[in-house]
């Protein structure tokens, strides 16, 4: 039987391994940057770097589902391991405007526990995606438009969260993802930093679904994270390389459990 605990401990160790947390269209992914050794666990599940950091904090009642999906390139394929939770026990609160929920006494750093979290307003089924900051000024166009939609194109806020750079949160009921990193867009020639990172994509926010239909869940779960071992075949930024049968064969037994 997988022991799944010790799965997870191991990933979180693993700089080839990557992280998310979130729903179909709202997504925060960490990640490890080049060569960097990943740093101590700072906690049984938890990991923490410069640029990001996640906590998974429970696994009660918590369904892994390990699954292979196809590539465009016929010599690919990707690996998944959804952590899946029964659906009621799976749900957040659903807010559709952005709403001010206060310091972040949960945070993975002290230092960020004194900043004020808003959650965006995205109306994700099992996320609460939160943006949080301690700057004055964002702080004060934040709170002058709580309790509209970030999608509404008088809003100034959204502008003003591009501009800023907040540092993004993603809550669900097994943990956090955090990002400290800026957001992608002009500010970083359009694309996303390597290493931890955040996607926010209103089309795909508006068909309400828990996941991409690619992912076999079954019926009645939700995957409330995500972990992505070392692929055999490609690198953390898409490159090929030579094939790794120990990371074949390790995924495999994860598919077998």
């Amino acid at each position: 039987m997988l022991d799944l605990e010790n799965v997870l401990k191991q990933g979180l160790q693993d700089a080839q391994a990557g992280w998310n947390m979130g729903s179909f269209g709202a997504i925060a992914e960490f990640h490890h940057v080049g060569d960097e050794l990943p740093p101590p666990l700072a906690a049984p599940l938890t990991q923490v770097t410069h640029r990001g950091g996640l906590r998974i904090e429970r696994l009660s009642d918590v369904r892994p589902v390990a699954y292979e999906t196809l590539s465009p390139r016929a010599h690919r394929w990707s690996q998944a391991v959804s952590l899946c939770l029964p659906e009621a026990q799976a749900m957040m609160h659903r807010r559709s405007v952005l709403t001010e929920i206060g310091p972040d006494d949960a945070a993975l750093r002290a230092q960020d526990r004194a900043a004020i979290l808003f959650d965006m307003g995205l109306a994700q089924p099992q996320v609460d995606f939160c943006i949080r900051t301690a700057d004055p000024e964002l702080l004060a166009l934040l709170r002058a438009n709580a309790g509209r939609s970030l999608m509404d194109p008088d809003n100034p806020a959204m502008a003003a969260i591009l501009r800023a750079h907040p540092h993004r949160v993603a809550l669900t009921r097994l943990g956090r993802v955090e990002v400290f990193q800026m957001i992608g867009g002009p500010d970083t020639g359009g694309t996303s930093p390597e290493g931890p990172h955040t996607h926010v994509l209103p089309k795909l926010l508006r068909a309400r679904r828990t996941h991409s239909a690619n992912a076999p869940i079954p019926d009645g779960w939700v995957p409330c994270a995500g972990f992505h071992p070392e692929s055999p075949v490609f690198g953390r930024l898409g490159e090929d390389k030579a094939f790794n049968r120990a990371a074949f064969y390790r995924f495999q037994e994860m598919l077998q459990a």
